[in-house]
């Protein structure tokens, strides 16, 4: 069974899991010379980055999803300099 997308927290929490993979993915293609990507991989990977922005966008905008992704992307550094 597949993700419900008329939750808006399952959204959330499917777009927040995603966006944890993409930045590990990326940390590992930045920072490990030993590891390698195939182009299945690599589409895999953009096909998914492209589906939590789909999912993303089917939410109406509130500050609640702005803080959100905020929090998603910096993580404790955003409350560092609150």
């Amino acid at each position: 069974m597949g993700p419900n997308l008329n939750n808006p927290a399952q959204i959330l929490i499917n777009v927040c899991r995603q966006l944890l993979v993409l930045q590990e993915e990326r940390n590992r293609a930045d920072y490990d010379t030993a590891s390698s990507f195939s182009r299945t991989e690599v589409l895999r990977l953009v096909g998914d980055a492209r589906q939590a922005v789909i999912e993303f966008r089917t939410l109406p905008a509130s500050g609640e999803k702005t803080v959100f992704l905020l929090g998603c992307l910096f993580g404790e550094r955003l409350g560092k300099n609150a």
